[in-house]
C-alpha cells in the first residue's frame, strides 16, 4: 500500500492511471507485471490523496494505521495548536474555548478528536462539515499538519 499525495509521486508506468484516478475522483485498476493493483482517491474536502493497493483491506488498515500513528504525534503547546487552527478556520472565542476543552490529550489524535468534537456541536450544517473535513485534513495533509502543527510537536 502507498499514499500518493500528488501526481508528481507516482512512478512513470502507474502516472497515466493515476491521472485519471485523480481526475475523475473514482477508482482506477489496473494490471503490471502479473499484478492487479487499484488506485483509489480519497478527497476529503478539496485535498485529495491516491492510495494504491492490492487488497480492499488496505485501505481500512491504512486509515487505522494513520490514526495510530497520529497518537503517538506530542503536541508539547496545546494552546499555541488550537490557535493555529482558530486562526485558520476563522473560529470565535467561544469555539476556541471548547476546542481547548474538548482536547483533553497533547497529540495529534487528540486534536483531530477536539476538532470532530466541536463539529458535533456545531448547529450548522455547512459549519460541521468545514470542520470534520479539517480534522481529516489534519490526519492526512503533511502540509497542512506542518502549518497547523508548526513548532507546537514535541521534538521526537
Amino acid at each position: 500500500m502507498k499514499i500518493y499525495y500528488n501526481l508528481e509521486e507516482v512512478e512513470e508506468h502507474k502516472r497515466s492511471y493515476a491521472s485519471i484516478a485523480f481526475a475523475s475522483k473514482v477508482r482506477v485498476e489496473y494490471e503490471h507485471a502479473g499484478e492487479k493493483h487499484a488506485l483509489i482517491p480519497v478527497t476529503i474536502g478539496d485535498f485529495t490523496v491516491l492510495i494504491e493497493i492490492d487488497d480492499d483491506r488496505e485501505v481500512f488498515n491504512t486509515w487505522v494505521k494513520k490514526l495510530k500513528e497520529s497518537t503517538k504525534v506530542e503536541i508539547k503547546k496545546p494552546i499555541e495548536a488550537v490557535n493555529n487552527i482558530v486562526r485558520h478556520l476563522n473560529l470565535s472565542e467561544e469555539e476556541r474555548e471548547k476546542l481547548l476543552i474538548y482536547f483533553s490529550e497533547p497529540t495529534k489524535y487528540g486534536l483531530i478528536n477536539a476538532v470532530t468534537n466541536l463539529a458535533a456541536q456545531v448547529k450548522n450544517v455547512e459549519e460541521q462539515i468545514k470542520l470534520e473535513e479539517f480534522a481529516g485534513k489534519i490526519l492526512v495533509s503533511r502540509d497542512l499538519e506542518r502549518e497547523v502543527l508548526q513548532e507546537v510537536k514535541a521534538d521526537v
